[in-house]
């Protein structure tokens, strides 16, 4: 499975320039990280831009630093795709595993690798890749969480946290429906062992849920956001208004955010001064 996994996510990683469109604007993005620039609000041609979380672009940029003494910088930085993906693979067969048996992972993983539009997406410096990387963590924590609640909760609570870092609340949008469906219509799953699971995944979340935003909002703490309402695969893509409205606090900020369209850390697709193009 090791060498299956190299296989696949190693080539293809280097040897060419950013692919337009995602790799452009997520190198401009990387690159100023890079350079020094501000992890909590990128800059992508001088302009604020936010349409998702940080995280993908900060671990592109600190693997970049590690590596661009040997590699071009947009080489060093696709790497993490690379990372992203093999731990993926890696939760990929432990859930297998855990599901269904000893030797049943090389069979998911092969399965999982023959997905079409995978090939592609997986190498580029795309946050969909570490996004799934959350998802895949995530089931993994659900596949032992009647097992071993502890680290399953941890592993839940972790990947929720990573899928948020990565695109927003589409992972914990996800799997928090999966994880109150499990108990409400299977009776197996109505357990103590799998409430202690949810509540460290709670735990485990929250960090993740709370340290960004309050970052931002410790930045920007007179921002809101006149919501369009429209997003596209989890990210956010409202304009950003400033000092116009009352400081809300970062809890009730944070609260009216997760529940309405008005948050404290949402920022615009093209900018943050409300206007569009």
């Amino acid at each position: 499975m090791l060498l299956l996994g190299i296989a696949y996510a190693v080539p293809g990683l280097i040897g060419h320039d950013p692919w337009k469109p995602n790799e452009a604007y997520s190198f401009g993005l990387i690159y100023n990280i890079w350079g020094g620039g501000d992890w909590v609000v990128p800059m992508l041609a001088g302009e604020p831009f936010m349409e998702k979380p940080p995280l993908f672009y900060i671990s592109a940029a600190t693997v970049a630093k590690l590596f661009s003494s040997w590699l071009p910088l947009h080489d060093a930085a696709r790497l993490t795709s690379g990372i992203y993906m093999a731990a993926t693979l890696v939760f990929v067969g432990l859930s297998a595993r855990a599901t269904w048996g000893a030797g049943r992972g090389i069979v998911a993983v092969t399965a999982f690798l023959g997905c079409f539009g995978l090939l592609i997406d997986s190498h580029q410096m795309y946050t969909d890749v570490s996004l799934l990387t959350g998802f895949a963590l995530s089931f993994y924590g659900l596949a032992l969480s009647r097992a071993q609640p502890a680290w399953a909760g941890f592993a839940l609570g972790t990947g929720v946290g990573i899928g948020f870092m990565s695109k927003g609340l589409i992972a914990p949008g996800i799997m928090g429906c999966v994880a109150v469906s499990l108990p409400a219509l299977f009776g197996s799953w109505r357990t103590r062992d799998y409430a202690r699971c949810l509540a460290i995944a709670l735990a485990a979340a929250m960090p993740w849920l709370i340290i960004w935003p309050y970052a931002l909002y410790n930045a920007h703490p007179n921002c809101s956001c006149n919501g369009s309402g429209s997003t596209t695969s989890g990210a956010m893509s409202d304009s950003l208004t400033w000092g116009r409205n009352p400081n809300p606090g970062f809890i009730p900020g944070l609260c009216r955010g997760l529940l309405g369209r008005r948050c404290p850390w949402r920022y615009g697709a093209r900018g943050v001064s409300g206007r569009r193009g």
